[in-house]
């Protein structure tokens, strides 16, 4: 059921917020239709009427009449962005206003003024549109027409750029030269030669340059001027850095090895584009950085298949997919680790280290290495989040995560446990396999929704600050070292599957502190052997189902924890709940609720309510009744 938004009268202002709206355009003497998320209007405004009836003859879609033009409605293509962008030019070289819902945006289309409704020139229901036809796609990096263009106004140089941007979109072969000859024949006002037009066809699609083998930065204004051509710079530096997006970032080829990582402003990309210019002599100021900019971020038409796996990529050009390597130079991913795939690396640093960490314990040696393997799991790992629970005395744990932070170098984040209900502070996650936070705090965990979501796989919205928020699936193993356990309100059990707690007890003797231990658990040789340590850990957890070897030790020590957060349980297991029942007299639920809120003031706990109570009398063995005198009681439960 289509949307109306109520306008004020003789205006296209609405009338009230876009939320509010009617389904009975009869009802309002302004409106405009509130255009819904898969649909696009392409709004043109003064392009000549006979170029309308050549698209809309050959794209025949829902069109209505405006006052300066035609707004044209089609379906938005899957996985293509659009944004509400004026005087856009598309494919085929004319310029027209993009509205549309796309991505939860709000945009309206007026359809009815001053109690008229407006001509309909193609009636085409909205839910069964055709689909955006490439020659409409918008060239967001471009304001200017190609209409009408004349001997003497560049038509060669335009068309010779227009092509470039075409071919560096990916546009076929077959659509670029049936574009370029509606272009010529229809839009341009006098064509271009046909040998002339050949031969711009030939360079351009062959990568040549139209400046002596040199790309041309420069274009000349209608004055006579020359300037700097921003769009050609931006379409130059996008194909030699090779400029690819994941979740809203981008990233750029390195040294032509590797893809790295961009800042939100771009200092990165900002310092590859000026080192290239420099060797052109030309430096560009910080209102041409901007542009340039969001010349590339607004020039993705696609976004990146939201379903694709990427692989772990390593520096000496090996691929882990899932557990499996292939030697694959210089491939696109957002998971690139500074380390070497060498399956012979054996350094007896860490392998002592891990040993004295988890004090010989081959329980807790192994279940570190499935830590380890956890964290190269991208996908269908176990979905646990790690607590590294110190002991007294200097037990290791910072050496261990500051071991781990080398090893993951620019794949890890450090956001604390309590921070993660913050869209701006989950964003962190975006492209990392591991979060590790350091000493957090015991405090009480009000909200855990989101981590709960995280640690379970399942998407959540996150965003970086002053932007739209994007949905997205963690890949980041979540590790977090405390010398006492956090508490979570939630005593849902969603916590409780996902906890592993993992025992600090080890104690550095007097006298024997390695004060070059860190580096010694940072060399190469260090991070090749851990990974090699995580390959065996991911192994097993794959021959195992997806689960992990859980030794005695951590399965004590998270039981404890599980017990001391739930107040319930704690009270349970420290209160002779069969003593009061045998007291005929007081064995009330009244009585049991007043016991349990006085253990949890002497203990420092919050009381649950008295419901929640209720329903976890069955957990530990107990039920309710109705007695004498319609009294509530409570007995062990008769199974």
């Amino acid at each position: 059921m289509n949307k109306y938004i109520e306008l004020q009268q003789g205006t296209k202002i609405p009338a009230h917020s876009l939320d509010t709206y009617t389904t009975d355009i009869d009802k309002i003497a302004d409106g405009a239709l509130l255009i819904p998320e898969n649909v696009v209007v392409v709004d043109f405004d003064h392009v000549r009427d006979d170029l309308l009836r050549d698209v809309l003859d050959k794209y025949p879609t829902r069109a209505i009449k405006t006052e300066r033009g035609e707004h044209f409605y089609y379906r938005v293509p899957q996985q293509m962005r659009l944004y509400n962008k004026n005087n856009i030019r598309t494919y085929n070289g004319l310029v027209a206003d993009y509205k549309t819902g796309n991505g939860g945006k709000k945009a309206m289309a007026v359809v009815k003024q001053n109690r008229v409704m407006r001509e309909i020139i193609n009636a085409i229901e909205l839910d069964n549109l055709p689909e955006l036809p490439v020659d409409l796609y918008p060239i967001y990096s471009k304001n200017t027409s190609l209409e009408d263009l004349d001997d003497g106004d560049g038509r060669n140089s335009e068309i010779f750029s227009h092509i470039k941007i075409l071919k560096d979109k990916k546009v076929s072969d077959t659509d670029i030269g049936r574009i370029v000859n509606f272009i010529n024949n229809k839009v341009f006002k006098t064509p271009l030669p046909i040998d002339e037009l050949k031969a711009t066809i030939g360079s351009a699609m062959t990568g040549e340059s139209n400046n002596n083998g040199k790309p041309s930065f420069y274009t000349i204004d209608e004055k006579g001027k020359q300037k700097l051509n921003l769009t050609a710079i931006e379409m130059y530096m996008r194909e030699k850095l090779d400029i690819r997006e994941y979740r809203n970032i981008l990233f750029y080829i390195k040294d032509d090895k590797r893809y790295e990582k961009d800042t939100l402003n771009g200092t990165n990309i900002f310092r590859e584009i000026r080192k290239t210019l420099e060797k052109e002599n030309i430096v560009l100021n910080t209102k041409q950085d901007s542009e340039i900019l969001h010349l590339i971020k607004t020039d993705f038409r696609i976004e990146e298949d939201k379903n694709k796996k990427y692989p772990i990529a390593f520096r000496n050009g090996w691929c882990l997919y899932r557990d499996q390597f292939i030697k694959q130079e210089k491939i696109f991913t957002p998971f690139y680790m500074d380390v070497d795939y060498d399956p012979s690396a054996n350094d007896e640093n860490v392998i002592n280290f891990i040993k004295w960490f988890c004090k010989d314990d081959e329980g807790l040696i192994t279940l570190f290495e499935e830590i380890l393997g956890h964290i190269l799991m991208l996908e269908r790992f176990p979905h646990h989040i790690f607590f590294f629970v110190a002991g007294k005395g200097k037990n290791g744990k910072s050496t261990m995560l500051n071991m781990l932070n080398n090893w993951t170098d620019g794949l890890n984040s450090t956001t604390a446990l309590d921070q993660f209900e913050k869209e701006t502070y989950a964003y962190d996650l975006i492209g990392k396999i591991v979060n590790l936070g350091d000493d957090i705090d015991d405090t009480y965990i009000e909200k855990s929704r989101v981590i709960k979501v995280i640690a379970g796989g399942s998407k959540i919205k996150a965003r970086a600050l002053y932007t739209m928020p994007v949905d997205f699936k963690s890949t980041a193993t979540l590790i977090f070292s405390c010398n006492n356990m956090p508490t979570f309100k939630d005593k849902s059990g969603g916590m409780a599957r996902r906890v592993v707690c993992f025992p600090c007890n080890s104690n550095v003797e007097y006298g024997k502190i390695d004060l070059d231990l860190d580096d010694k658990l940072t060399t190469d040789s260090a991070k090749s052997t851990l990974l090699n340590l995580a390959i065996k850990g991911m192994k097993r957890i794959i021959a195992n189902g997806g689960e992990l070897t859980i030794t005695e030790t951590s399965k004590a020590l998270t039981e404890r924890y599980l017990i001391e957060n739930d107040s319930i349980a704690m009270f349970f297991s420290e209160t002779d709940v069969n003593k009061l029942c045998d007291d005929m007299e007081n064995n009330t639920f009244t009585k049991l609720y007043s016991l349990y809120q006085m253990f949890c003031d002497e203990n420092g706990y919050t009381p649950s309510g008295k419901n929640t109570l209720s329903k976890k009398l069955d957990e530990f063995g107990f039920e309710s009744y109705t007695g004498a005198g319609n009294v509530r009681k409570i007995r062990p439960k008769k199974w």
